[in-house]
């Protein structure tokens, strides 16, 4: 397998307009640092702060339409990381995690595809998998 270096993708973010939803989770704080590094301009969705003072953050749910159609006018990729996670919560209450990751999702899509964003990329984690027979987790899990 090739490892592509944040660097390498200097030409597709330098100067271009990134919104994250999520972004100050794990995943989404790490995207946000990497594309900060190569030049992109990044905005942070969620309903937490991130602690980067270079990256403008707006405090913001997933499920407020307008306000997300709004943040995401003239962006031109998105990294969609809203979700909520964690098996035991997930054990615990389905609906609430359905209807953020699913129906956060959808709104996510449906504003991308109005304000007409060149690319939408959405990604999920290991927490579809349930627990791990063993730790660490490989490829082949």
């Amino acid at each position: 397998m090739e490892f592509v270096s944040v660097e390498n993708l200097r030409p597709f973010y330098e100067g271009k307009k990134v919104l994250i939803t999520g972004g100050a989770g794990l995943i989404g704080s790490y995207t946000a640092n990497a594309l900060v590094e190569i030049g992109a301009e990044v905005i942070i969705y969620d309903l937490q702060k991130s602690n980067n003072p270079l990256i403008t953050q707006i405090e913001g749910d997933i499920f407020d339409y307008g306000q997300l159609k709004s943040v995401m006018e003239g962006v031109e990729y998105v990294f969609h990381f809203a979700a909520l996670l964690g098996v035991e919560r997930i054990e615990k209450t389905p609906h609430d995690v359905l209807r953020v990751n699913l129906e956060g999702t959808i709104n996510a899509l449906k504003a991308a595809n109005e304000c007409k964003v060149k690319r939408f990329l959405f990604s999920s984690s290991s927490e579809v998998y349930g627990e791990p027979e063993r730790i660490p987790i490989s490829e082949e899990d």
